[in-house]
Formats: C-alpha cells, structure tokens, sequence
C-alpha cells in the first residue's frame, strides 16, 4: 500500500505541473482575446467597418469560450488538489502521524464516559485511527458505532465483510474522499433540509402567470423597439415587477435561508453517488446501501443533478445585477420556488435516506 501512496502522489503531481503550463498558456490567450475583443471594437467605432465588428465578435467568442475551459480546469485541479492530499495523508498514517484525520472530539457528549476511559475521540484516538468520513452525516454514523457498541455478531461479520472490500479498492476510496473534502458542510445543512421538506408546499403564483408575464415582458421589449411605445413605458414594467416581487419577498427568503448556499454541497453530493451507483459491490451490506440509490431503475444521482441544478441558479439571486435583471424579465426568484417546490413533490420522502446512506 505504501508504493501504491508514493505511485499516486508522483502521478498526481505531475498532473498537477502539466495543469499549471495550460493556465499559463491561456492566460495569455485570454489576454489577447479580450484586447482583440475591445481593440477591434473601437476600431469598428470609429471606421464602421463591418469585418471589424465580425473580428471583434469572434474575438469574444474566443474569449468566453476560454474562460469557461479555465473555469473548467479550476474544477480539475481542486479535485487534483485535493487526490494528493488523501494520498499524503494515508502516507503520513503509515509512520504513525494521523494529524491529516478528523479527531472526532465534538461526539465526546455522546458517551462522555466511554469515550474518557478509552480514549475513543480526541487527538491520536481509535476515532482517528480509524475514521476516513468525509460528510457530517458519516462522521456522526461512525462515532455513535464506536460509542454504543453493537451486540448482533451478524451485524458485526456484515460490517467487517464490507470493510475488507472497501480496503481492497484504494483507488474508489480515493475519489470517494477526495470529492467529500470539497464539501463546505457546516452540519446544518440536514436541519435547514428537513425544515424545506417539511414546510408546506404550494406555489406562490401558478406556473402559466409567471410565462404570460414573461411574454407581456418580451412583447413590450418588442414594441418599444419599434417604437410603438414610448421607452419610459419601461417603467410600469419595472414597478409591476417589483411589486410582485415585494410581496412575495419574505416567502422566497425563507425558501433560499432554509436551503442556505448549499448548491456546492449537493454537487458533490451528486458525484459521490454516483460512485456508490457504479461500483460493482459484492458485500450484502454495501449492496444494501447500494440500492438504496438504485430503487425502481431510478438513479439517485440524476435526482440530486437536477436539485443541485436548480440551487445552483437560485444562487444568482446573490449577484444584485443579474438577479435585478432576471426578476424583471422572468420573475426568476418565483420561477425557482415553483420548480423547486415540484422536486420536493417528487422526491421528498427520499432525499433524507440518500442522504444518510
């Protein structure tokens, strides 16, 4: 196991130097697509030249597309990052120097007394020793096991079946915890959950007004355009949908507060069941939780896609342009309750259980 740490660590780290020359390379790509961008477009200005507009359009073009590539490879080499920091750290366990783990020392209150009299949680711990968790909800599963032993010898032989197959695949456990590392839980992330599953469900405005307004919008644009409205009626636009927005305002915070800025969070949920989805397990308890992703044909992971998705969009409320914008136009904030509130409707009674899975 030691020579399979050293292998992966060269590996990534050399993946790591290739990485850092393509961020230099388009740095000076994106440097150059943007002065093109601009340099064409005040020349355009100031000639009217068409193939100088056409060249200045390709020019941003160029330019998005490399900052999307460079937001792509950002991703990579967070998930790189983060690959060499498990394998280092299972290196480091090896000469004893478990500092890389988590101690566990806020579940001393589980079982105080236990836990004092054979050091279970604290620095240099069996918890320590043995805990390789990743999300809160696994860190707190393996502390109440340490702290409130189990008595059923078929359990026991189950749970150490599934242990003895996890321990022979070195390369699913790393990308296991490599993706769990990225997550920002705080631990409150399944309450703030609970709380919008429970909340009632209904629609603040039906999904058919939000798209007629949209085209009252789109349709009034228009005509303005043409000049068959004058351009200050923009305003009763703008006074409409602040209106509407107004009163609804202390509904879709609540919405957005119970879910907080969880969009990360249920990204990487996403792709660590993924992993569980595909890989081919054998132990009847590891095929047990397997399942639990796997129910009717139905994928886990394309669930949690889709709520990571949506989360994701709702988050553009933080940026004040776009979401100013976008609640203009579309009544976003409105938009994103209704499709939110119809995957709650769908997958309420399942989420929690994938989630402790």
């Amino acid at each position: 196991m030691i020579t399979f740490y050293k292998d992966r660590i060269d590996a990534l780290n050399k993946e790591l130097k290739a990485l850092e020359r393509k961020f230099f390379v388009f740095y000076f790509l994106r440097l150059v697509s943007f002065i093109g961008f601009v340099g064409f477009a005040i020349w355009m200005a100031t000639t009217g030249a068409v193939w100088q507009g056409v060249a200045s359009g390709l020019m941003l073009m160029g330019f998005l597309w490399i900052v999307k590539v460079d937001l792509r490879w950002v991703k990579h080499q967070r998930l790189l990052k983060s690959r060499l920091v498990v394998n280092q750290d299972e290196l480091k366990f090896f000469e004893f120097d478990f500092s890389g783990f988590d101690g566990g020392e806020e579940f001393v209150k589980i079982n105080p007394h236990l836990a004092g009299d054979f050091d279970i949680f604290g620095d240099n711990s069996l918890y320590q020793y043995m805990s390789r968790s990743v999300l809160h909800s696994g860190r707190t599963k393996l502390a109440n096991y340490l702290s409130f032993q189990e008595l059923s010898p078929d359990i026991i032989k189950e749970r150490q079946e599934a242990i003895r197959e996890l321990s022979e695949h070195p390369a699913y456990l790393e990308s296991f915890q490599a993706l769990g590392r990225l997550s920002k839980e705080t631990g409150e992330e399944e309450g703030h959950l609970q709380l919008w599953l429970q909340s009632t469900i209904r629609t603040l405005v039906p999904g058919w007004l939000l798209w007629l307004y949209t085209c009252l919008v789109v349709a009034w644009i228009i005509l303005v355009g043409f000049s068959v409205l004058p351009a200050g009626s923009l305003l009763i636009l703008l006074v409409l949908a602040t209106g509407i927005m107004f009163g609804k305002k202390k509904t879709v915070d609540t919405v957005h507060n119970n879910l907080g800025r969880s969009a990360q969070n249920f990204g990487v949920y996403e792709k660590l069941i993924q992993l569980v989805e595909d890989q081919p397990f054998q132990s009847p308890r590891l095929v047990q939780l397997q399942s639990q992703f796997l129910k009717d044909g139905k994928r886990a992971s394309l669930s949690v896609r889709e709520l990571y998705g949506l989360l994701e969009k709702f988050d553009y409320r933080y940026n004040m342009v776009v979401g100013f914008l976008f609640n203009l136009l579309f009544l976003f904030d409105l938009q994103m309750v209704r499709l939110l509130g119809k995957w709650k409707e769908r997958h309420r009674l399942e989420i929690i259980s994938w989630l402790e899975a």
